[in-house]
């Protein structure tokens, strides 16, 4: 795999994250719910990494080796929804939450995943994985934010924290 590869996925990750930030409230759609955030809570905006990466995935599946495949995008994928709670709830330990450290966590997780999924497709052993488990993993992966968008549990990290509310029902 290339980095010209990575770095053109990296930025349409970046872009398609960008953008699904505020499609859910352009639109209103429980379609579009499934795969972008519906409130502010840091559950939600994992969806920006994960799902750009996923869409991306499947069309760089048809361009790169199959047999490390899917276990490289699971793997980088979990990298980059790790990378948000971790870094977002260091700093604000510290600090108070902010609109540009949330966005520049949000490109280190595009970019953590981005060199982990490069960096795994380029090593010659196999991945601990296998590519059913992975794809099953991935599909959890969805189900779980499907889910939760729709019932989430009444925990901080799926908290709104500007209006208090969970997920798309809008339930106190």
């Amino acid at each position: 795999m290339s980095k010209k590869q990575s770095v053109i996925s990296f930025f349409i990750v970046v872009a398609l994250g960008v953008l699904g930030h505020f499609l859910f409230d352009l639109t209103k759609s429980n379609l579009i719910a499934l795969f972008t955030p519906v409130n502010e809570s840091i559950f939600e905006h994992l969806k920006l990494v994960f799902f750009p990466f996923i869409f991306i995935g499947i069309f760089r599946y048809f361009f790169n080796s199959k047999h490390q495949f899917l276990p490289s995008l699971l793997l980088s994928s979990l990298i980059g929804i790790i990378t948000i709670p971790v870094l977002f709830y260091f700093y604000t330990f510290f600090l108070k939450s902010n609109a540009i450290i949330n966005i520049i966590i949000f490109v280190i997780a595009c970019a953590a995943q981005e060199f982990m999924f490069y960096n795994l497709m380029n090593v010659n052993e196999e991945n601990v994985i296998g590519k059913i488990e992975s794809l099953i993993t991935l599909f959890v992966i969805t189900l779980v934010f499907i889910t939760f968008t729709f019932y989430p549990p009444k925990l901080e990290i799926f908290q709104d924290p500007t209006n208090h509310t969970y997920g798309i029902n809008e339930e106190k």
